[in-house]
């Protein structure tokens, strides 16, 4: 749909919104964050606190937590797409209702898991529901209110986010010795509800069009300067699915989401381990991961500026040579290299993470973002099931993680040449001339 037409539609303008003394898109920043910081209880940093009562209460190894948690993150990444449809077709603000009430029903599913089967049935609402949908919806909601400042606007909702993520982790530790771990994944789930309630009925909206608005707060095109008006468009530009699929930079940045996702995924689920089998605490891990949340949200803003300025490819080659760094550094048998490398692997998030976000609207359009996203967010999710398996079998046959490590090194290699050549496709209309 392109914006000539979404400017017909009837508009909905409520007491909300026209009392808003700024551009509402920054309204709606507020609410992205505050959608994305609910993601928490289907994180990988979220469900990491817990590993070490599911490993006591059901008595499993490694790889059996590993592969449980990475087959209900695989098996939840085949729904995405469909969730992207159902954004595309019904708005975000229906969908994301939808997957509010049933993610809040996950956490109460984890809450009574008896044992691996219903481990992993949890693992799989929790990483489908929270990780995987949330976050796509939540997300997409930055790139409906902003185009010309896309960039900015992502930057300063990923560092408020990854700030208060950082967080989560000593809140859940604060409610699983007060209420037991069962307990704590009872009150995340009401959080959900209670929180999120809220926002969807009285802030949330799904585009600027539907209160007689422009993205960024400029006013809307009337015919004659949609013909004339660059950045009018470039928002008219919006590929299908299959479009973007005969893209190379469609595949280009979908592989490097995956590895990307692979890596830290892995890292994180096994953050505890890896730092006990050097010889420190769980209090150190913990540290570990404040590093790396408190380098993401350092790094972010300036991600998101860079994004704006900057081109995109170039953003994703910087961020992937750090990220290779970081896996190398991880091979080294001292706290210092540790922590060096958790603090890169976060700067280098920092960068990439506002850069992914605003590479698919920017590249691909907005009409079906949803879709497109929720493709890409496939292998995404798909990817992030394999790196805790990964890293687990390998805990389990050698007592350490180098093997894994330097297989993630390895992957990093290809990606970065490959992201040199992740420029803009050609519009539609361009590949049939």
């Amino acid at each position: 749909m392109s914006s000539s037409t979404t400017a017909l539609r009837p508009l909905r303008t409520d007491w909300i919104t026209n009392h808003s003394p700024v551009y509402y898109g920054w309204v709606m920043i507020c609410v992205s964050i505050v959608a994305q910081v609910m993601t928490s209880p289907g994180q990988t940093f979220a469900v990491s606190v817990f590993n070490s009562y599911f490993r006591e209460a059901f008595h499993l190894s490694d790889s059996q937590l590993t592969g449980a948690y990475g087959l209900g993150t695989l098996l939840a990444s085949l729904f995405l797409p469909l969730v992207g449809a159902l954004m595309d077709k019904h708005g975000i603000r229906r969908t994301m209702t939808g997957v509010v009430i049933c993610f809040g029903f996950a956490c109460l599913v984890a809450s009574s898991a008896q044992g691996l089967a219903s481990l992993f049935v949890a693992f799989f609402l929790l990483r489908l529901l929270g990780q995987g949908a949330l976050t796509l919806l939540a997300s997409n909601t930055v790139a409906m209110w902003f185009h010309r400042r896309l960039g900015i606007a992502v930057g300063i909702t990923s560092v408020v986010v990854v700030a208060s993520m950082g967080q989560v982790p000593k809140l859940i530790r604060l409610m699983i010795d007060q209420f037991g771990w069962r307990g704590a994944y009872v009150g995340l789930g009401l959080i959900v509800w209670l929180v999120m309630g809220p926002v969807l009925l009285i802030f949330f909206r799904d585009r600027p069009e539907d209160i007689g608005l422009a993205p960024d707060g400029d006013t809307p095109p009337d015919a004659h300067s949609l013909k004339n008006n660059q950045n009018a468009a470039a928002l008219q530009v919006n590929f299908t699915l299959g479009e973007a699929l005969q893209s190379r930079a469609y595949w280009i940045i979908l592989l490097v989401m995956a590895v990307w996702s692979m890596v830290v995924t892995g890292l994180v689920f096994n953050v505890h381990r890896l730092y006990g089998i050097h010889g420190y605490t769980a209090t150190d891990a913990d540290a570990a991961l404040s590093l790396l949340f408190g380098c993401i949200a350092a790094t972010q803003l300036l991600g998101g500026i860079l994004a704006d300025r900057v081109p995109l490819r170039w953003m994703v080659v910087v961020s992937l040579a750090g990220m290779f760094l970081s896996s190398v550094f991880l091979l080294q048998e001292s706290g210092l290299w540790l922590t060096v490398s958790f603090a890169l692997f976060g700067v280098s998030q920092g960068l990439l993470a506002p850069t992914a976000n605003t590479l698919w609207p920017r590249y691909f359009g907005r009409a079906h973002v949803g879709k497109i996203r929720g493709s890409a967010q496939t292998a995404a999710v798909a990817g992030s099931s394999l790196g805790p398996f990964m890293m687990g079998v390998n805990f389990d046959m050698r007592g350490n993680y180098a093997i894994s490590l330097w297989v993630f090194a390895a992957m990093f290699v290809p990606l970065i040449f490959a992201a040199l050549w992740a420029t803009p496709p050609k519009t539609p209309c361009e590949n049939h001339e």
